[in-house]
């Protein structure tokens, strides 16, 4: 056990590898869960687990086999068949997506802040209070605005990319 969980981290903790995965249907699959010795034996691999890269219709495009699969190097077959199946470039994805993660961070800690001083403020009575306090509450509500946005423009992006690879399906 302690082996696959080694085999695990090496392979999947690699943050490009996660981040990757957003743009792939991924599944971990037990071959001991699978009833058809057929189906095992056609997945299954005689030197260790194996990391199967499959189109839509189940057709394998990359196998990595083996206990010595790291991160990087399953990074890099998850470009190569993106470049070759949807002529998509898997690093300029991830540049994209990693600024609408770090600008709904950057948003939400700001928020976060904006509610915490607003809770400090709330402790302090007088007109000077209200009026800071009640421009606290706008512009909490403009940075929740653009969070908000900031969702919608990824989810676009993210549907966008799923739009072009149904259409490369097809």
């Amino acid at each position: 056990m302690e082996k696959l969980l080694a085999y695990e981290d090496r392979a999947f903790a690699d943050d490009r590898v996660g981040l990757a995965s957003r743009f792939f249907n991924c599944m971990r699959i037990s071959l001991d869960e699978i009833p058809s010795a057929s189906v095992r034996k056609q997945y299954g691999a005689t030197k260790g687990p194996s990391i199967l890269v499959l189109d839509p219709s189940g057709k394998e495009l990359k196998r990595l086999t083996g206990w010595s699969t790291s991160g990087s190097k399953l990074y890099s077959s998850m470009a190569s068949v993106l470049r070759s199946t949807r002529k998509m470039n898997l690093a300029a994805l991830l540049r994209k997506e990693n600024a609408f993660l770090k600008r709904l961070d950057d948003l939400y800690w700001k928020i976060e802040d904006a509610k915490f001083d607003r809770t400090e403020l709330a402790k302090r009575k007088g007109k000077s209070a209200e009026r800071q306090m009640k421009k606290l509450d706008k512009g909490i509500a403009v940075l929740e605005s653009q969070y908000e946005q900031a969702k919608k423009d990824e989810d676009a992006f993210l549907r966008k990319l799923d739009g072009e690879a149904s259409a490369a399906d097809n």
